[in-house]
């Protein structure tokens, strides 16, 4: 009968025993104090065994982990995989003792260990004989290669080309449209912001008091009489006349909606002065007080209607 229980309690255990291995390596086994080692732990287990993933400890003995985890599972894979780097910082030969794994089994906990991995480490130096110079420093790792990032700088010369492209895009247009883009001055207003019918009473009343005709200036005064009637009835009707000859003056100033008669005056006014200034025909001051006369008259016919009545100085000519 105990012999029955005892290979009972045989059969149990065995059954509940797990059928999972681990197994670590590490890369190179002989190095320098310091170096990073590659370590890797293999866990096999049983498909209905789990393996526990959680961050392993830090301190594997005299062995540091300086980086690592477990790499995902293949699909339908029984093995898990934890990768990294350890370093050791004792001379001599080290062992790093066995890494225990947890492992679940139906719901059981349970454990795997490694078996304990033996290393050689070396010191930076290499040994050195009796009378001999010292040796050299060794580096600890060597010197690490960065590879260029041309990115920043990449993307700076994109930005200088954009703006040399847009500078010479600019230059471009100014050159082409600089003259049509220029700021147009004001026209000069020769009324001075009067009336035109005020003004042209200012103007003559102003060419008489020159006394040009007393002063024997005849053809200037009829220049500047001409040129006072035609301004006047350019900014009265709107029309060009100073650039017009005295026979297209009343066609014009008809179109442009003056009085008939003022268009006779007009051009009876202009060809008296163009006798004095081109058939040299003889005028005296009397001759000038009178066109000045037909002048106001002009004004008077053609002026605003809501316009008062001025009475013109022509005295003051005399």
């Amino acid at each position: 009968m105990r012999r029955a229980v005892a290979w009972l309690v045989i059969l149990l255990a065995a059954r509940g025993a797990s059928a999972a291995s681990a197994r670590l390596t590490v890369d190179p086994v002989k190095a320098h104090v310091g170096d990073a080692l590659k370590a890797r732990l293999t866990v096999t287990h049983a498909p209905d065994e789990t393996v526990d993933v959680a961050p392993l400890a830090v301190d594997w003995g005299p062995a540091q982990v300086l980086s690592g985890g477990w790499e995902p599972p293949g699909e339908g894979a029984s093995t898990r995989v934890w990768s990294g780097t350890i370093a050791i910082y004792q001379l001599g030969a080290v062992t790093v003792p066995p890494v225990t794994v947890p492992i679940a089994k139906g719901g059981v906990p349970g454990s795997v260990a490694t078996e304990p991995v033996a290393l050689v480490i070396e010191a930076t130096l290499p040994a050195a004989k009796t009378g001999d110079k010292p040796p050299d420093l060794m580096d600890l790792k060597p010197p690490a290669s960065i590879p260029p990032d041309f990115g920043p700088l990449r993307s700076a010369l994109i930005a200088v080309a954009g703006l040399l492209v847009a500078a010479g895009t600019a230059w471009w247009l100014w050159r082409r449209y600089a003259a049509k883009l220029a700021a147009v001055s004001a026209p000069v207003d020769p009324f001075r912001k009067l009336p035109p019918h005020v003004w042209v009473y200012e103007e003559l009343e102003k060419l008489l008091a020159r006394r040009l005709a007393e002063e024997g200036k005849i053809g200037l005064f009829y220049d500047e009489l001409t040129r006072i009637v035609k301004q006047y009835l350019e900014g009265r009707y709107r029309v060009e006349l100073l650039e017009r000859t005295t026979s297209e003056v009343p066609g014009a100033l008809q179109h442009a909606g003056a009085p008939a008669d003022a268009g006779y005056l007009a051009r009876a006014l202009l060809e008296s002065g163009d006798r004095v200034k081109f058939a040299r025909v003889d005028a005296g001051p009397s001759d000038c007080r009178a066109a000045v006369e037909e002048a106001y008259r002009l004004v008077d016919l053609t002026k605003p209607a809501e316009a008062g009545v001025i009475a013109p100085p022509v005295a003051a000519a005399s």
